[in-house]
């Protein structure tokens, strides 16, 4: 797995580097861009069967898709959205190493006794187990509209050779436009989204939505923040470059202004300036540790204990964030505002 140093030789070489960063959180590679446009992944044209259609991907591929679609191999994150929007993917890779017994958030209700695992963490993918799958689909995250998220920069070439890939843009798009997104890609494939399990995690992500509003009403003046972090430096989000931050303003939580550069998902500054960003609610990156120096121990919403996970990059699902939303809204709603 990256640590932290291969995070900051990240960094160092491509600034906030878009391919490194969201792998695993910063303590384990390097955080990316977060948005997406919703044109791109759109299907763009259908037989007259309606059985194939073409979806255009994040990289500008066109791609035929068709309930006949076999093989299909997934990046864990977009393997689990796929899963709870009523499809099963054959292969997964991305962050599949269990803790404790369970698998990451990342990687949602996979159960990897249904699946074949092609790479466990990020730097992790084995090409001749993918050929061995006989692949007909890759699906991977594009958080740049250029690059495979999980696939190895060095193994590109040969993954595309094996079969075609599909890039799932993120640019532009919300929270509900991705979760849409994932939605029409597994109707495309043949998925059942019409469903039990589908429409009750609709009911609960619909319910979890109306919590977050009331919590917002409730608490307007209330400051959310959401950050990550290295030992040297911390990182704001950019709402607007994160789906389901951006989403929060809709529903009505204040969530401050913070631009980061060139539309990356984080604003990096030092420690120094840790608190150069008021919040009275800080959502901390769920997949690095909390840190323990003295500018963080400092911070308001920390004394106040006002320090709540953010799921960053959990799967784009009404299970995911129903269940994401679901357990905010109470802790919204109980907070206080701290800072004037």
């Amino acid at each position: 797995m990256p640590t932290l140093d291969d995070h900051r030789s990240a960094l160092a070489a491509s600034g906030l580097s878009r391919r490194g960063l969201l792998a695993g959180g910063l303590g384990v590679g390097a955080l990316a861009v977060l948005s997406a446009c919703g044109s791109s992944s759109e299907k763009t044209s259908a037989k007259k069967n309606g059985q194939t259609v073409t979806w255009t991907d994040a990289r500008g591929k066109k791609i035929q898709l068709s309930s006949a679609t076999g093989n299909v191999v997934a990046q864990s994150s977009a393997a689990a959205a796929l899963l709870d929007a009523g499809y099963q993917v054959k292969a997964a890779y991305g962050e599949l190493t269990p803790k404790n017994g369970k698998l990451d958030y990342q990687a949602g209700q996979l159960n990897l006794s249904d699946l074949t695992v092609i790479g466990r963490t990020y730097g992790q993918f084995d090409v001749e187990k993918y050929a061995g799958v006989d692949p007909d689909l890759l699906i991977d995250m594009c958080y740049d509209n250029k690059t495979l998220w999980y696939v190895p920069k060095n193994d590109v070439d040969e993954v595309e050779q094996l079969a075609p890939t599909l890039g799932i843009q993120t640019l532009d798009l919300d929270l509900p436009g991705m979760i849409d997104q994932f939605m029409r890609l597994s109707k495309d494939l043949g998925g059942d989204t019409e469903g039990a399990a589908v429409q009750q995690a609709k009911t609960a992500y619909d319910d979890a939505l109306a919590a977050v509003r009331t919590a917002a009403k409730a608490n307007p003046k209330l400051r959310v923040v959401a950050m990550s972090s290295s030992s040297t430096n911390v990182y704001f989000v950019d709402a607007e470059q994160s789906p389901d931050i951006a989403y929060l303003r809709t529903l009505g939580v204040t969530v401050p202004e913070i631009k980061a550069p060139s539309r990356a998902v984080f604003l990096e500054d030092s420690w120094e300036r840790a608190g150069d960003h008021p919040a009275d609610v800080i959502l901390y990156d769920a997949r690095v540790p909390r840190p323990t120096n003295a500018a963080w121990s400092r911070l308001p919403a920390v004394k106040a204990g006002q320090v709540f996970p953010w799921y960053a990059a959990a799967p784009y699902s009404y299970r995911s964030y129903g269940e994401v939303y679901g357990a905010l809204a109470p802790k919204l709603h109980a907070a206080r505002v701290l800072t004037s």
